[in-house]
């Protein structure tokens, strides 16, 4: 899925998968916030609501996207409009932080793209950004097919390397949206330590089956950001798999349902319509006999009148 649309809101595995990574970038984020590829401006309230997030902009190359954010999301500290990592009305040297969730593999040249990001970026600016892994693009390739709006393929290696040509301290995480078990100590509202245990990859899928996640800067933001953010794993839910059955699964099995039974109706029209054709000949027949009987009876009745005018 290429953009989150407000009817995506309604499905928590489509809606979380985006909005977790901006709950962790909210707790870096501070003051003038560049938010590209932003959509429909959904994740603007959260990075509002931020006490250290001054104003926010929120730029995309979807004038369709763009007015929606307008209509819904504008306020006093918060604006939108058209624009890309390569066009857009930052001045030099003016963005305190920069987001750019799941873009650069959209672009033609990434390196031109993160150079014009730097030069947005004032000295002591932070990146927060994310793209698909390779892996995972290989992996959602096989199921869904080829994805003809991404231009570029990334490993960590690569991003690493791309994004050290422009930035002082680069740091790299991984991002999957998993279903898993939750086990927590009750009676507490927080447990004070938690332990993760790592998935064990499914047949053929292998490395990152996600998003590569990187902060990037100058040395020193980029520490305040990972205090901030933290270094350890984190789990961040998203609904129980029995309300994402309901809401989702469920749909898709009673539209399957209705479509069956609809399969089943037309088979039954489908019978009926060739038994009406293999009675076809019967009738035929019949109506040729009838057809024959009528005309020796008028060709008799007409001889019978000539004979008689006779």
């Amino acid at each position: 899925m290429e953009r989150v649309s407000k009817d995506h809101f309604g499905r928590a595995s489509l809606r979380d998968e985006h909005t977790h990574r901006y709950q962790l970038a909210a707790r870096a984020a501070r003051g003038f916030v560049v938010d590209c590829a932003c959509g429909i401006g959904y994740a603007s309230e959260l990075m509002a609501k931020q006490a250290e997030v001054e104003s926010y902009l929120g730029i995309d190359p979807s004038d369709d996207a763009i007015n929606y954010a307008i209509n819904n999301y504008s306020g006093e500290r918060i604006r939108f409009e058209y624009g890309t990592l390569e066009r857009n009305s930052c001045s030099y040297s003016s963005v305190d932080t920069f987001l750019m969730f799941e873009t650069l593999e959209h672009t033609t040249n990434p390196n031109d793209a993160l150079k014009s990001v730097r030069n947005c970026l004032k000295q002591d600016g932070l990146l927060i950004g994310s793209v698909p892994s390779a892996e995972y693009e290989a992996l959602c390739e096989s199921i869904y097919g080829p994805n003809p709006f991404h231009k570029q393929r990334f490993t960590k290696e690569q991003i690493t390397e791309l994004l050290g040509r422009h930035f002082c301290s680069v740091r790299i995480f991984s991002m999957e949206f998993v279903l898993g078990s939750l086990f927590r100590r009750l009676g507490d509202e927080f447990a004070s330590r938690a332990e993760i245990v790592p998935p064990v990859p499914p047949a053929g899928v292998f490395g990152i089956a996600g998003s590569i996640v990187f902060v990037a800067g100058s040395e020193e933001r980029v520490e305040e950001a990972l205090q901030k953010i933290g270094t350890q794993t984190i789990f961040l839910p998203s609904v129980p798999k029995a309300i994402l059955d309901r809401d989702e699964v469920e749909p898709i099995r009673a539209a399957m349902q209705s479509m069956e039974a609809m399969i089943r109706e037309r088979d039954v029209v489908i019978i009926e319509q060739r038994q009406l054709l293999d009675k076809r000949p019967t009738v035929t027949d019949a109506v040729r006999v009838m057809f024959s009987a009528v005309r020796a009876s008028l060709q008799y009745r007409v001889g019978r009148a000539l004979r008689k005018e006779r």
